[in-house]
C-alpha cells in the first residue's frame, strides 16, 4: 500500500510530520517549546540527496579533557600520590555527563535539495524505521515528477516553439527528465513544429 504521510520522532522531544498532496508537501515540525507548519509546491522540491552525522563537538572535546584529567589523577592515586581521595571520580562523572549531552545534541539526517543545495527539506535517517524512509521519499519523487511533467512537459501547439524548449530544459535541470527523456522531448517538440505550415525558416534549438 502507497503511503502518502510519514511521522518521525526522535529523542529530543522533536517531531516531524509530512504528508504529500497534488501539488506539493506539507511539512510540520513540533519541538519542546515551538512548532511550525508550511508547504513547499514540486517546483521548490529538489531530489538530490545529502546524509549528515553531526553533534556539537565541543562536548566531545570536553569529553577527552575531563577523561585524561581523570586518568592521571587515578593514576597518581595508585601511586600513592598526595591527591584528594577518589578526586578522579569528579572529573570522570563531568566526562560522562559532558558525552550525553554530545548525545543529545547529535543528529543523524539526511536532506533533499536542489543541485545548488538549496531550500533542503530535513529528514531523520532510518526514521521510523529505513525503509519507510526510503518508501516515502521514493513516492514524493515519482509523484513530483508527474506533477511537473503533466504541468509543464506536455508538447503542444498551444504554447510557443520557445517556451515549451524552455519548459523541458527547466524540467532537465531538476531532474524531472533524464539526459535521454529530455532529448525524447526535444525531438518531440522539433518534430511536431517542423511539420507546421511555414516553419521552414523558423529556427528550432
Amino acid at each position: 500500500m502507497v503511503k502518502y504521510s510519514l511521522h518521525q520522532r526522535n529523542y529530543l522531544f522533536h517531531e516531524k510530520w509530512f504528508e504529500i498532496k497534488a501539488d506539493g508537501l506539507t511539512i510540520r515540525n513540533k519541538q519542546l517549546l515551538n512548532s511550525s507548519e508550511y508547504y513547499l509546491k514540486f517546483e521548490d522540491i529538489g531530489i538530490k540527496t545529502i546524509k549528515s552525522k553531526s553533534g556539537h563537538k565541543g562536548w566531545l572535546i570536553g569529553v577527552f579533557f575531563l577523561a585524561g584529567i581523570s586518568a592521571l589523577l587515578y593514576v597518581e592515586e595508585i601511586n600513592h600520590e598526595k591527591v584528594g581521595h577518589n578526586a578522579y571520580l569528579f572529573y570522570l562523572v563531568a566526562a560522562i555527563l559532558c558525552f550525553l549531552a554530545y548525545l543529545f545534541t547529535y543528529k543523524r539526517l539526511i536532506y533533499l535539495a536542489h543541485n545548488n543545495n538549496s531550500s533542503a527539506i530535513t529528514f531523520l535517517i532510518d526514521n521510523p524505521s529505513k525503509a519507510e524512509l526510503s518508501d516515502f521519499i521514493g513516492v514524493l519523487k515519482e509523484k513530483r515528477k508527474a506533477y511537473l511533467l503533466d504541468k509543464y512537459g506536455q508538447i503542444s501547439t498551444l504554447l510557443s516553439y520557445e517556451q515549451q524548449h524552455q519548459n523541458i530544459l527547466w524540467l532537465h535541470n531538476v531532474d524531472a527528465l533524464s539526459h535521454e527523456e529530455y532529448l525524447s522531448k526535444k525531438q518531440e517538440l522539433n518534430t511536431l513544429f517542423k511539420s507546421l505550415p511555414g516553419i521552414g525558416d523558423f529556427h528550432l534549438s
